[in-house]
């Protein structure tokens, strides 16, 4: 049963919700929101939101997009992040030349504007999507996209929300921090793809790598064996000559999660928990279904991992003219490590030759002292038995003198 501090919670902000001043889920020329605390816009299925709020403890106001039915307001977009307005006169309308515009009270130069070129007629309007993406499109029968938020992404990445680089376009989508909970400007930490060598994803604190996914092995990133062992996500990776980007699909729409780069440089990953009413940090990933699981490299093969419960069984194949000649090169190739190697044996060889000459001099001496010893004992007993005979004899001597 839910506490009842959680029931009166919800139900303030379903009272709260009723106050607002809720429009439809585009901004037309005709019609605009003003920060005023009430005007929203509210996508069709209200699930996101569009319209102005202050971070944290700051009183400077942006124009973001929210969660519209979760009770914790949690910011996954921000306009004008490094351009706040301080005080209530901002507005948020299609300006003349079609774009979507953020203004300051009665000024003409926009504080913050999606900036595009319309190409005939400027009758555009914006729209936020379920998705949580703020589109621009074409008021005519193709309704062709001119602008889209998820192109421009901040701290936040949702799901089908493309992460990674066009070069057609030249465009990079890009999760970059805040600098901190009180204020959405670009903070220091990014999570990018780097389409060097085998793209992978890479954390960045400023230019400083802290932590990467691994190369893409058709399955998974090779980094993350995690991604083996659920399937909420729906996992898409494209390498081509347009593009390299990932996108994270869910399986389940009703499912409300999000990937947040955050300030201290951290990844995490949050889900929101209904029946508790507040999100929970976990990982979770998906294996997409085939894939060859091959990858190329050139050069030396570095930067391998072991897992003790997870991974891939590697297998290399080289060709045989490569391997042929790597192996008539492979005694000379490393010189510095086999100089070591005979300088070692020989120091080795002297150093035990040395223990084995003072090992032999040492029994030598004890041999010598020992037939010493013998000697002396022996000469000692034949004098004595010398001398004995001789008194003998000179007492027979005497003796026969005497008779």
């Amino acid at each position: 049963m839910m506490n009842p501090v959680k029931w009166l919670v919800r139900i303030l902000f379903l009272l709260f919700l009723s106050l607002l001043s809720i429009a439809a889920d585009t901004i037309t020329p005709d019609h605009f929101i003003r920060d005023n605390g009430t005007e929203i816009v509210v996508s069709s299925g209200k699930v996101f939101a569009l319209g102005f709020f202050s971070p944290g403890r700051s009183r400077n106001r942006y124009v973001g997009i929210w969660y519209f039915q979760v009770p914790e307001q949690t910011v996954v977009w921000v306009a004008n992040r490094d351009n706040p307005i301080k005080d209530n006169s901002g507005n948020l309308r299609i300006d003349g030349r079609g774009n979507l515009a953020l203004f300051h009270g009665n000024q003409t130069v926009p504080v913050w504007s999606s900036n595009i070129s319309v190409t005939g007629t400027s009758n555009t309007i914006a729209q936020i999507l379920d998705s949580g993406n703020l589109v621009l499109f074409q008021n005519d029968t193709r309704r062709a996209v001119l602008w889209q938020s998820f192109d421009y992404p901040t701290n936040t990445l949702l799901p089908f929300m493309k992460l990674g680089l066009s070069f057609r376009t030249g465009l990079n989508r890009v999760i970059t921090s805040w600098k901190s909970p009180d204020d959405p400007g670009i903070g220091n930490c990014s999570y990018r793809i780097n389409p060097s060598g085998f793209p992978q994803l890479y954390l960045y604190k400023g230019s400083a790598p802290l932590w990467r996914t691994g190369s893409w092995t058709g399955r998974r990133w090779s980094g993350v064996p995690e991604m083996t062992s659920n399937y909420i996500f729906n996992i898409s990776f494209v390498n081509t000559v347009d593009e390299v980007s990932i996108t994270y699909g869910v399986t389940n729409s009703s499912f409300i999660t999000r990937m947040v780069t955050n300030e201290t440089g951290i990844q995490q990953r949050f889900t929101w928990n209904r029946e508790a009413q507040h999100w929970i940090e976990f990982c979770a990933y998906a294996e997409t279904n085939g894939g060859i699981g091959c990858l190329t490299w050139h050069g030396d093969l570095v930067d391998a991992r072991t897992y003790s419960d997870a991974g891939q069984d590697l297998y290399i194949r080289v060709d045989a003219d490569d391997l042929a000649r790597h192996t008539k090169k492979r005694p000379f190739h490393n010189k510095g490590v086999l100089a070591i190697t005979i300088v070692s044996a020989v120091v080795l060889f002297l150093i035990l030759l040395a223990l084995l000459h003072c090992l032999v001099t040492r029994l030598r001496r004890a041999e010598r002292r020992k037939k010493r010893n013998a000697f002396s004992f022996t000469s000692s007993s034949l004098f004595e038995d010398s001398l004995g005979e001789v008194e003998r004899t000179l007492g027979g001597v005497v003796r026969w003198k005497l008779d």
